[in-house]
């Protein structure tokens, strides 16, 4: 049984993502599965190869203890969701239902739920809780 393009490209860019998010908790772990998931999407791509490299780096980042171990998270968090970024541009041109913008949806759609429901917020010195006015337009 052959599994088709699309069914492929969602299931690398879904490990890309979870890996990805496990980046802001701690060191994610680079094993076989992670190394298979970037070249298999490499191979389906016409895109670069750096963004490939620079995703499997960043995820290498090793943590640092102390004061500097949130920031140092925080960046390979972000770095890790950059080369992520452009891997999906890299892929653009690939005719997989939904397109990387549906999976950039989902990421987004996890990073919310981690965060948890939006919490009411005060009006200057109002001690009354007020809803949130407007959202914040990414998601």
């Amino acid at each position: 049984m052959r599994f088709p393009k699309d069914q492929l490209v969602r299931m690398g860019t879904t490990v890309l993502a979870e890996t990805a998010d496990a980046c802001l908790s701690a060191r994610p772990h680079r094993g076989q599965g992670l190394r298979l998931a970037l070249a298999m999407l490499y191979g389906l791509s016409d895109g670069p190869r750096e963004p490939y490299v620079t995703f499997w780096k960043v995820c290498g980042i090793l943590d640092v203890k102390g004061e500097r171990a949130r920031a140092m998270r925080q960046a390979r968090y972000q770095a890790a969701w950059a080369a992520y970024a452009e891997i999906l541009a890299g892929l653009t041109d690939q005719n997989w239902p939904g397109g990387p913008e549906d999976a950039t949806t989902l990421g987004r759609r996890r990073h919310a739920a981690a965060r948890g429901p939006e919490r009411p917020q005060r009006s200057g010195n109002d001690t009354r809780m007020v809803a949130p006015t407007k959202s914040c337009g990414w998601l």
